[in-house]
């Protein structure tokens, strides 16, 4: 599996990756168009630190990774159906914005690969130990409110995902946590200060998807990209794309 918050350590058959995030409504904003003053070439520079990037040392990834199967995602709670009014808005958006085949579905279908974990103070904390190393752990590090894993083959391919959830905050802040958890997971896994405007971005300003975060899985998700390719064709073609999405910029 692979945590969120870009911690990656290369396995002999899998790329794992540990995010987590840190979640602080109180400065909470959308980010608007007025913000949109980015360059095409900023914004590329901004991809590749959240895409190769990593805030551990020693982590950063080779290649690029994304999802190319359906992706079946069901919650784990202790009321499950209370959460599916939550959960559900954020995959139709990221199913819009990245042309996944991506479907809530119940703990009895058979064809999961994805995981929203909400869970109680105990259980939240029993995962995180063992999931995560004492810096990047929630009960040590109270910069971090939540975190995800996901799995991915030397191919580049991602075939697994789980968001862990604190049951114990408000909904506003599971919510946020979701969908910074859930879109890391498909291929963006690094967290940067300098990066905004961004719901990646370390001072937490912003938590819903930003207009750059939606450029961001609109270039990686577009069919030119492959999982596995190289930091330098994946830059090349990033140019490309943004510049067809976004012209004069």
């Amino acid at each position: 599996m692979v945590p969120f918050h870009s911690v990656c350590r290369a396995a002999t058959r899998l790329s794992v990756c540990i995010l987590a995030a840190a979640v602080v409504l109180l400065i909470a904003r959308p980010a608007s168009r007025a913000e949109d003053v980015l360059s095409n070439a900023q914004v590329v520079a901004n991809l590749m630190e959240i895409v190769f990037g990593s805030e551990f040392v020693g982590e950063d990834s080779e290649s690029v990774r994304k999802w190319t199967a359906p992706l079946r995602v069901a919650i784990y709670a202790r009321e499950p159906e209370r959460y599916r009014a939550l959960v559900e808005p954020v995959l139709q958006q990221l199913r819009e914005l990245t042309g996944l085949d991506i479907r809530l579905v119940d703990r009895s279908a058979p064809a999961q690969n994805a995981y929203v974990l909400i869970l109680g103070r105990d259980q939240f904390y029993a995962y995180a130990q063992s999931h995560l190393s004492p810096g990047k752990n929630p009960r040590t590090n109270t910069y971090l409110d939540c975190f995800g894993v996901f799995a991915a083959g030397r191919d580049g391919v991602i075939t697994e995902l789980t968001a862990v959830i604190p049951e114990f905050v408000d909904d506003a802040t599971k919510r946020a946590c979701v969908i910074e958890e859930v879109t890391q997971a498909l291929g963006l896994p690094n967290d940067s200060f300098s990066v905004r405007p961004s719901i990646f971005n370390d001072d937490d300003e912003y938590q819903d998807l930003t207009w750059q975060d939606e450029l961001f899985l609109r270039i990686l998700y577009d069919a030119r990209v492959r999982p596995g390719m190289t930091r330098r064709a994946f830059e090349s073609l990033a140019k490309r794309i943004v510049n067809e999405l976004r012209p004069g910029r």
